[in-house]
Protein backbone atom coordinates (compact mmCIF):
# COMPACT_ATOMS: atom_id res chain seq x y z
CA UNK A 1 0.00 0.00 0.00
CA UNK A 2 1.54 3.08 -1.35
CA UNK A 3 1.87 6.15 1.34
CA UNK A 4 1.07 9.58 0.57
CA UNK A 5 1.12 12.37 3.40
CA UNK A 6 -1.56 15.01 3.15
CA UNK A 7 0.36 18.83 4.81
CA UNK A 8 -2.30 21.03 5.34
CA UNK A 9 -1.39 25.25 6.00
CA UNK A 10 -5.37 26.48 5.93
CA UNK A 11 -5.99 28.77 2.75
CA UNK A 12 -9.70 29.08 1.04
CA UNK A 13 -9.82 25.25 0.86
CA UNK A 14 -10.10 25.17 4.63
CA UNK A 15 -12.23 28.53 4.60
CA UNK A 16 -16.43 28.92 5.55
CA UNK A 17 -18.92 31.84 4.60
CA UNK A 18 -21.01 33.17 6.44
CA UNK A 19 -23.71 33.33 4.00
CA UNK A 20 -23.01 29.69 1.70
CA UNK A 21 -24.97 31.82 -0.77
CA UNK A 22 -21.63 34.57 -0.55
CA UNK A 23 -18.92 32.55 -1.95
CA UNK A 24 -16.69 35.86 -1.92
CA UNK A 25 -16.73 36.66 1.99
CA UNK A 26 -15.55 34.38 3.89
CA UNK A 27 -12.71 33.87 6.43
CA UNK A 28 -9.99 31.17 5.26
CA UNK A 29 -8.46 29.00 7.15
CA UNK A 30 -11.03 27.83 9.59
CA UNK A 31 -11.17 23.67 8.81
CA UNK A 32 -8.70 21.08 9.84
CA UNK A 33 -7.01 18.75 6.80
CA UNK A 34 -7.92 15.60 8.52
CA UNK A 35 -12.01 17.10 8.12
CA UNK A 36 -11.56 17.74 4.81
CA UNK A 37 -9.57 14.64 3.44
CA UNK A 38 -12.40 12.77 5.37
CA UNK A 39 -15.14 14.87 3.29
CA UNK A 40 -13.48 14.14 -0.07
CA UNK A 41 -13.30 10.25 0.87
CA UNK A 42 -16.51 9.83 1.69
CA UNK A 43 -18.34 9.60 -1.67
CA UNK A 44 -15.79 8.37 -3.82
CA UNK A 45 -16.11 4.27 -5.06
CA UNK A 46 -14.42 1.93 -3.17
CA UNK A 47 -12.63 0.80 -6.57
CA UNK A 48 -11.36 4.75 -6.59
CA UNK A 49 -7.18 4.16 -6.30
CA UNK A 50 -7.08 6.64 -3.39
CA UNK A 51 -8.63 3.77 -1.42
CA UNK A 52 -5.64 1.41 -2.19
CA UNK A 53 -3.27 3.85 -0.52
CA UNK A 54 -2.50 4.71 2.97
CA UNK A 55 -3.19 8.71 3.33
CA UNK A 56 -1.78 10.14 6.59
CA UNK A 57 -3.02 13.97 7.36
CA UNK A 58 -1.37 16.55 9.35
CA UNK A 59 -1.88 20.03 10.05
CA UNK A 60 1.41 22.39 9.47
CA UNK A 61 -0.14 25.64 9.87
CA UNK A 62 -3.53 27.56 9.79
CA UNK A 63 -2.87 30.54 7.46
CA UNK A 64 -4.55 32.64 4.81
CA UNK A 65 -1.79 32.46 2.33
CA UNK A 66 -1.40 36.29 1.40
CA UNK A 67 -0.11 36.16 5.23
CA UNK A 68 2.63 33.55 4.38
CA UNK A 69 5.47 33.68 7.20
CA UNK A 70 9.27 32.47 7.15
CA UNK A 71 8.41 30.05 10.17
CA UNK A 72 5.55 28.72 8.00
CA UNK A 73 7.56 27.97 4.97
CA UNK A 74 10.34 26.40 7.34
CA UNK A 75 8.25 24.31 9.21
CA UNK A 76 6.47 23.35 6.11
CA UNK A 77 10.25 22.16 4.25
CA UNK A 78 11.07 19.83 7.18
CA UNK A 79 7.92 18.10 7.36
CA UNK A 80 8.03 17.65 3.04
CA UNK A 81 11.61 16.64 3.62
CA UNK A 82 11.19 14.53 6.83
CA UNK A 83 8.38 12.78 4.74
CA UNK A 84 10.02 12.14 1.58
CA UNK A 85 13.12 10.42 3.53
CA UNK A 86 10.80 7.77 4.53
CA UNK A 87 11.15 5.12 2.26
CA UNK A 88 7.40 3.77 2.34
CA UNK A 89 6.44 7.59 1.71
CA UNK A 90 5.00 7.63 -2.16
CA UNK A 91 4.75 11.79 -2.30
CA UNK A 92 3.66 14.46 -0.50
CA UNK A 93 0.39 16.26 -0.85
CA UNK A 94 -0.02 20.63 0.53
CA UNK A 95 -3.07 22.15 0.61
CA UNK A 96 -2.54 25.77 0.49
CA UNK A 97 -4.02 29.04 -0.50
CA UNK A 98 -3.32 30.17 -4.38
CA UNK A 99 -2.59 33.68 -3.41
CA UNK A 100 1.03 32.33 -2.97
CA UNK A 101 1.20 28.98 -3.67
CA UNK A 102 3.13 29.66 -6.58
CA UNK A 103 6.06 30.72 -4.71
CA UNK A 104 5.62 27.90 -1.69
CA UNK A 105 6.26 25.49 -4.79
CA UNK A 106 8.75 27.16 -5.95
CA UNK A 107 10.67 27.33 -2.26
CA UNK A 108 10.22 23.80 -2.05
CA UNK A 109 11.49 22.76 -5.34
CA UNK A 110 14.25 25.40 -5.08
CA UNK A 111 15.47 24.28 -1.84
CA UNK A 112 14.74 20.67 -1.91
CA UNK A 113 17.07 20.51 -5.11
CA UNK A 114 20.18 21.65 -3.10
CA UNK A 115 20.84 18.36 -1.90
CA UNK A 116 22.16 15.19 -3.46
CA UNK A 117 19.74 12.71 -2.12
CA UNK A 118 17.28 12.19 -4.81
CA UNK A 119 14.17 12.36 -3.05
CA UNK A 120 12.68 14.70 -5.73
CA UNK A 121 12.06 11.68 -7.48
CA UNK A 122 9.22 11.64 -5.47
CA UNK A 123 6.62 14.18 -5.91
CA UNK A 124 5.25 16.77 -3.84
CA UNK A 125 1.56 17.97 -5.08
CA UNK A 126 0.27 21.54 -3.93
CA UNK A 127 -2.98 22.52 -4.45
CA UNK A 128 -5.53 25.08 -3.62
CA UNK A 129 -9.03 26.46 -4.06
CA UNK A 130 -11.14 29.58 -5.29
CA UNK A 131 -14.20 29.00 -3.32
CA UNK A 132 -14.35 28.45 0.60
CA UNK A 133 -15.15 24.88 1.72
CA UNK A 134 -19.03 25.61 2.72
CA UNK A 135 -20.67 26.72 -0.66
CA UNK A 136 -22.86 25.17 -3.60
CA UNK A 137 -19.67 23.96 -6.26
CA UNK A 138 -16.37 24.32 -3.43
CA UNK A 139 -13.96 23.10 -5.91
CA UNK A 140 -11.57 21.97 -2.81
CA UNK A 141 -12.52 18.46 -2.53
CA UNK A 142 -12.30 17.87 -6.14
CA UNK A 143 -8.52 19.46 -5.89
CA UNK A 144 -7.62 17.50 -3.19
CA UNK A 145 -8.57 14.41 -4.49
CA UNK A 146 -6.55 15.06 -7.88
CA UNK A 147 -4.00 15.85 -5.77
CA UNK A 148 -3.76 12.64 -4.27
CA UNK A 149 -4.14 10.97 -7.27
CA UNK A 150 -1.09 12.94 -9.27
CA UNK A 151 1.06 12.02 -6.02
CA UNK A 152 -0.45 8.26 -6.79
CA UNK A 153 0.73 8.05 -10.53
CA UNK A 154 3.81 6.41 -11.29
CA UNK A 155 4.95 9.04 -13.77
CA UNK A 156 5.15 12.02 -11.37
CA UNK A 157 7.98 13.40 -9.71
CA UNK A 158 9.36 16.55 -8.27
CA UNK A 159 7.12 19.57 -7.34
CA UNK A 160 3.82 20.39 -8.80
CA UNK A 161 0.49 22.43 -8.76
CA UNK A 162 -2.49 20.83 -9.21
CA UNK A 163 -5.54 23.21 -9.86
CA UNK A 164 -9.03 22.57 -11.88
CA UNK A 165 -7.29 19.29 -13.41
CA UNK A 166 -4.17 21.08 -14.71
CA UNK A 167 -1.00 20.05 -12.93
CA UNK A 168 1.84 22.45 -13.29
CA UNK A 169 5.31 22.83 -12.56
CA UNK A 170 7.16 24.72 -9.82
CA UNK A 171 8.93 26.57 -12.00
CA UNK A 172 6.68 27.73 -14.59
CA UNK A 173 3.00 28.29 -12.79
CA UNK A 174 2.26 32.12 -11.70
CA UNK A 175 -1.56 32.54 -10.49
CA UNK A 176 -2.54 35.13 -13.66
CA UNK A 177 -6.18 35.41 -12.69
CA UNK A 178 -7.84 36.65 -8.88
CA UNK A 179 -10.86 35.00 -9.20
CA UNK A 180 -11.46 32.26 -11.86
CA UNK A 181 -11.64 28.50 -10.89
CA UNK A 182 -8.53 28.24 -12.75
CA UNK A 183 -6.56 31.31 -11.52
CA UNK A 184 -2.93 29.23 -12.87
CA UNK A 185 -0.79 29.34 -16.41
CA UNK A 186 2.63 28.32 -17.05
CA UNK A 187 2.58 30.24 -19.92
CA UNK A 188 4.36 28.99 -23.40
CA UNK A 189 5.45 26.27 -21.15
CA UNK A 190 1.79 24.65 -20.32
CA UNK A 191 0.31 22.38 -18.31
CA UNK A 192 2.62 19.72 -17.73
CA UNK A 193 -0.73 17.09 -17.44
CA UNK A 194 -4.46 17.38 -16.86
CA UNK A 195 -6.47 15.19 -14.33
CA UNK A 196 -9.49 13.70 -16.49
CA UNK A 197 -12.36 11.82 -16.33
CA UNK A 198 -12.02 8.12 -17.96
CA UNK A 199 -14.18 7.54 -21.19
CA UNK A 200 -17.36 5.67 -20.17
CA UNK A 201 -16.32 2.63 -21.36
CA UNK A 202 -13.33 1.82 -18.80
CA UNK A 203 -14.64 -0.25 -16.04
CA UNK A 204 -15.40 2.53 -13.37
CA UNK A 205 -17.49 5.35 -14.58
CA UNK A 206 -16.07 8.37 -13.54
CA UNK A 207 -13.03 6.37 -12.44
CA UNK A 208 -10.09 9.49 -12.61
CA UNK A 209 -6.62 9.13 -14.53
CA UNK A 210 -3.44 11.68 -15.10
CA UNK A 211 -2.53 12.44 -18.88
CA UNK A 212 0.84 13.61 -18.95
CA UNK A 213 1.11 15.89 -21.65
CA UNK A 214 5.33 16.23 -21.79
CA UNK A 215 8.04 13.87 -21.45
CA UNK A 216 9.99 13.86 -19.30
CA UNK A 217 6.95 14.74 -17.02
CA UNK A 218 8.84 15.67 -13.77
CA UNK A 219 11.48 17.51 -12.59
CA UNK A 220 14.17 19.57 -13.54
CA UNK A 221 16.25 20.31 -10.60
CA UNK A 222 17.94 24.20 -10.70
CA UNK A 223 21.48 24.93 -10.53
CA UNK A 224 23.38 24.54 -7.49
CA UNK A 225 26.83 25.01 -5.69
CA UNK A 226 29.08 22.05 -6.01
CA UNK A 227 28.59 19.35 -2.98
CA UNK A 228 31.78 21.15 -0.80
CA UNK A 229 30.48 24.43 -1.13
CA UNK A 230 27.12 23.60 0.03
CA UNK A 231 25.60 23.78 3.96
CA UNK A 232 23.38 20.90 4.76
CA UNK A 233 19.56 21.46 4.20
CA UNK A 234 19.06 21.25 7.59
CA UNK A 235 20.24 25.30 7.53
CA UNK A 236 17.04 26.71 5.85
CA UNK A 237 14.81 25.93 9.01
CA UNK A 238 17.21 25.88 11.41
CA UNK A 239 18.54 29.59 10.34
CA UNK A 240 16.31 32.30 12.68
CA UNK A 241 16.47 34.37 9.78
CA UNK A 242 17.04 34.10 6.04
CA UNK A 243 19.05 36.20 3.42
CA UNK A 244 16.93 40.28 3.04
CA UNK A 245 16.19 40.15 -0.61
CA UNK A 246 14.18 43.37 -2.09
CA UNK A 247 12.38 43.52 -5.21
CA UNK A 248 12.85 46.76 -7.62
CA UNK A 249 10.44 47.45 -10.01
CA UNK A 250 11.71 49.14 -13.25
CA UNK A 251 8.33 51.07 -15.32
CA UNK A 252 7.87 54.62 -16.86
CA UNK A 253 8.44 57.82 -15.34
CA UNK A 254 10.77 55.38 -12.69
CA UNK A 255 13.12 57.27 -10.46
CA UNK A 256 15.72 55.72 -8.22
CA UNK A 257 14.26 57.43 -4.62
CA UNK A 258 12.88 54.60 -3.28
CA UNK A 259 15.94 52.44 -4.29
CA UNK A 260 18.44 55.26 -3.42
CA UNK A 261 16.43 55.55 0.41
CA UNK A 262 16.98 51.81 0.83
CA UNK A 263 20.65 52.30 -0.14
CA UNK A 264 21.43 55.17 2.61
CA UNK A 265 19.48 53.57 5.47
CA UNK A 266 21.66 50.21 4.75
CA UNK A 267 24.60 52.93 5.29
CA UNK A 268 23.44 54.80 8.29
CA UNK A 269 21.95 52.11 9.99
CA UNK A 270 23.95 50.18 12.76
CA UNK A 271 24.41 46.15 12.34
CA UNK A 272 23.70 43.72 13.19
CA UNK A 273 19.53 44.49 12.26
CA UNK A 274 18.95 47.34 10.22
CA UNK A 275 15.30 48.78 10.31
CA UNK A 276 14.00 45.70 12.12
CA UNK A 277 15.71 43.33 9.27
CA UNK A 278 18.26 41.18 8.39
CA UNK A 279 21.24 43.10 6.39
CA UNK A 280 20.29 43.75 2.61
CA UNK A 281 21.98 41.19 1.07
CA UNK A 282 20.19 40.91 -2.48
CA UNK A 283 18.34 43.00 -4.89
CA UNK A 284 16.04 41.58 -7.77
CA UNK A 285 15.44 44.11 -10.33
CA UNK A 286 11.81 43.13 -12.12
CA UNK A 287 13.15 44.92 -15.59
CA UNK A 288 10.70 45.81 -18.68
CA UNK A 289 10.99 43.74 -21.61
CA UNK A 290 14.15 41.45 -22.02
CA UNK A 291 15.53 42.87 -18.95
CA UNK A 292 15.86 46.76 -19.51
CA UNK A 293 16.25 48.86 -16.73
CA UNK A 294 15.09 52.87 -16.66
CA UNK A 295 18.11 55.19 -16.64
CA UNK A 296 17.08 56.37 -13.11
CA UNK A 297 18.08 53.07 -11.41
CA UNK A 298 21.20 52.37 -12.87
CA UNK A 299 23.67 54.17 -11.09
CA UNK A 300 21.98 53.15 -7.86
CA UNK A 301 22.01 49.22 -8.93
CA UNK A 302 25.83 49.78 -9.78
CA UNK A 303 25.92 51.54 -6.36
CA UNK A 304 24.04 48.18 -4.39
CA UNK A 305 26.59 46.15 -6.37
CA UNK A 306 29.75 47.64 -4.95
CA UNK A 307 28.19 47.97 -1.47
CA UNK A 308 28.30 43.96 -1.95
CA UNK A 309 24.52 43.87 -2.62
CA UNK A 310 23.94 40.70 -5.00
CA UNK A 311 21.96 42.32 -8.01
CA UNK A 312 19.95 39.57 -10.26
CA UNK A 313 18.02 40.98 -12.84
CA UNK A 314 15.04 39.35 -14.58
CA UNK A 315 12.07 40.67 -16.53
CA UNK A 316 8.26 41.65 -14.76
CA UNK A 317 7.31 40.07 -18.56
CA UNK A 318 4.39 37.12 -17.71
CA UNK A 319 6.06 34.72 -20.56
CA UNK A 320 9.80 34.98 -21.88
CA UNK A 321 13.68 34.89 -19.56
CA UNK A 322 16.34 37.59 -19.48
CA UNK A 323 18.19 36.87 -22.77
CA UNK A 324 21.12 39.16 -22.60
CA UNK A 325 23.81 40.03 -20.08
CA UNK A 326 24.07 36.72 -18.84
CA UNK A 327 26.94 35.47 -15.86
CA UNK A 328 27.27 32.05 -14.86
CA UNK A 329 26.03 33.60 -11.28
CA UNK A 330 23.06 34.82 -12.68
CA UNK A 331 22.42 32.26 -15.00
CA UNK A 332 20.40 30.00 -12.71
CA UNK A 333 18.01 32.83 -12.37
CA UNK A 334 16.96 32.79 -16.27
CA UNK A 335 12.95 32.74 -16.76
CA UNK A 336 12.11 32.84 -13.38
CA UNK A 337 9.91 35.37 -12.38
CA UNK A 338 11.51 38.39 -9.70
CA UNK A 339 9.38 36.56 -7.31
CA UNK A 340 10.88 33.33 -7.45
CA UNK A 341 14.43 34.43 -8.11
CA UNK A 342 14.06 36.77 -4.80
CA UNK A 343 13.05 33.32 -3.37
CA UNK A 344 16.22 31.55 -5.25
CA UNK A 345 18.34 34.36 -4.79
CA UNK A 346 17.67 33.84 -0.95
CA UNK A 347 18.13 30.34 -0.58
CA UNK A 348 21.32 30.71 -2.69
CA UNK A 349 22.88 33.06 -0.37
CA UNK A 350 22.11 30.91 2.65
CA UNK A 351 23.17 27.66 1.05
CA UNK A 352 26.15 28.38 -1.11
CA UNK A 353 29.65 29.29 0.32
CA UNK A 354 30.11 30.59 -3.48
CA UNK A 355 27.84 33.66 -2.16
CA UNK A 356 28.15 36.36 0.23
CA UNK A 357 29.24 36.03 3.49
CA UNK A 358 26.19 36.23 5.87
CA UNK A 359 28.38 36.67 9.04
Amino acid sequence: MRKIYILGTGGTMAGWAPNPNEPGVYQAAQLGIQGLWEECISPLDAADPVHNAQICTEQVAQIDSKDMSLDVWKALLRRVHECLMQPDVAGVVVAHGSDTAEETAFMLHHALSQQDQPILIKPVVLTCAMRPANVPAADGPQNLKDAVRVALDPQATGVLLVCAGDVHGARAVQKVQATALNPFSSGIAGPLARVQSAPNERPHDGEVYVTWLKSPAGFIPTQRAPQTRRRPIQTLWEAPEWPRVEIVWSHALASGWALQALLNAEVSAPPPKRLGSPKLLGLVVAGTGNCTVHESLEPFLQQAAQMGVKVVRTTRCLQGGVQKDETPSTSRYQGLSPFKARIALMIDLLISYDDLNLT
